[in-house]
C-alpha cells in the first residue's frame, strides 16, 4: 500500500516520472486474478495514459482490462469516464460525467472530505479547460 500512496501523491503533484514508477511496481505485483484493487490499479494505468501520456489506445486498452469496472466506487467510475470521454476527445461526453461526479461528491456527508474533493474537482476542470484551449475546443463553464 507504501507503493499506492506514493503513486497518488506523485500523481497529485503531476510528476509523471515518479508516478508512472510507482504504478508500474503496483501493477508488477497485482495478481491476474481477479480483485476489485487489481481493477482500481487497471483503471488507474488507463487514466495514466490518458492524461499523463495522452495516448487513448492504451488508455482504451488498460480500461478494457478491468474486469469489475461496474463495482467501482461511483465517484472513480465518473473519473475514469471523464478520462475515458476527454481523451478520445468527445468533450460533452467527459463535461457530462465531471458534473455527475461532483454531484457524487457534493452529496458526502463528511465535510472535510467533500471540501476537499470538491476542491480537486476544481482544479481537474481548470485543467481540462487549459488543455482544451491548446486544442481549441469549448472550455466547460466553471460553477
Amino acid at each position: 500500500m507504501g507503493t499506492w500512496a506514493a503513486y497518488v501523491a506523485a500523481s497529485d503533484r503531476k510528476d509523471a516520472s515518479e508516478a508512472s514508477v510507482h504504478l508500474e511496481t503496483c501493477l508488477g505485483a497485482v495478481t491476474t486474478g481477479g480483485g476489485l484493487f487489481r481493477d482500481i490499479l487497471l483503471v488507474e494505468a488507463g487514466i495514466f495514459q490518458a492524461w499523463f501520456r495522452r495516448d487513448a489506445h492504451k488508455a482504451s486498452t488498460w480500461f478494457a482490462r478491468a474486469r469489475r469496472g461496474k463495482r467501482l466506487s461511483p465517484l472513480l467510475r465518473a473519473r475514469f469516464e471523464v478520462y475515458r470521454h476527454f481523451i478520445e476527445g468527445n468533450f460533452a461526453l467527459a463535461d457530462r460525467e465531471w458534473e455527475k461526479g461532483l454531484a457524487i461528491i457534493e452529496k458526502f456527508q463528511d465535510a472535510v472530505l467533500r471540501e476537499r474533493l470538491h476542491e480537486s474537482w476544481m482544479e481537474w476542470q481548470e485543467e481540462m479547460n487549459e488543455r482544451r484551449a491548446v486544442s481549441n475546443a469549448p472550455a466547460l463553464e466553471p460553477i
